[in-house]
């Protein structure tokens, strides 16, 4: 169980003021919320990643281009230290320079290596499952034999 967003928007709000221009605001508004932010800023502030840090979020490894002229590469900035605040679980960030929105949609070396680097972040998470599986495991066969 993790998370490892690209060039993600964080904050739905807008609350910082972060944002570039009104591409994403329709985005959100047309697209994704299918409401304008006026008409249920509720609904907005409860869709926003940023409201929902908390000490048990997953483990993240966000991933983030600094030259990301979609969504602001200081909102990613700020909900990894948000959640490097609260969280009990690793927070990895990734800032990639010279990148722009999409980027890993075209082959490069820099795609590969980010590639990469998720793929280890995964298989980090993954052999911590497994350690956590075998734990489980490990003591529900000492209760039965004890028993």
């Amino acid at each position: 169980r993790g998370c490892v967003p690209f060039y993600g928007v964080y904050d739905f709000t807008n609350r910082h003021g972060l944002w570039q221009h009104e591409a994403l605001t329709e985005l959100l508004e047309t697209r994704i919320m299918k409401a304008a932010y006026h008409e249920a800023p509720e609904h907005y502030e409860k869709a926003s990643p940023m409201s929902r840090v908390h000490a048990d979020a997953p483990p993240f490894f966000v991933i983030h281009g600094d030259l990301d002229t979609l969504a602001s590469v200081e909102e990613a900035r700020r909900f990894v230290a948000a959640l490097r605040a609260v969280s009990r679980n690793p927070v990895a960030y990734a800032e990639i320079p010279g990148a722009q929105h999409a980027f890993e949609l075209f082959p490069s070396l820099r795609s590969m290596l980010v590639a990469h680097g998720v793929e280890r972040f995964v298989a980090y998470l993954y052999s911590q499952y497994v350690a956590a599986s075998r734990s489980v495991t490990d003591d529900s066969t000492q209760r039965v034999a004890a028993g």
